[in-house]
């Protein structure tokens, strides 16, 4: 039997991730490159939510994976 890989970093950040794609927009008064950035990333943090939280779920999830998803969500 293998070691349960350890999520508590990812569940952490992917909840910080959720937290911040609900707040209000940051990017009043900033370039139009700084903006279309963070339109990107926004658009972005549903799919990193979405495939972090699968991991966590994921019983026999590898420490590859939690470690691929954490770096997907905090990209």
């Amino acid at each position: 039997m293998k070691d349960k890989a350890d999520k508590d970093a990812l569940k952490t950040a992917k909840a910080e991730l959720a937290k911040l794609t609900s707040e209000a927009d940051p990017t009043q008064g900033k370039t139009q490159t700084r903006t279309a950035t963070y339109d990107q990333a926004q658009a972005d943090a549903p799919q990193a939510v979405a495939d972090a939280q699968k991991v966590i779920d994921d019983d026999n999830a590898t420490a590859e994976a939690v470690a691929a998803a954490f770096a997907k969500v905090n990209k």
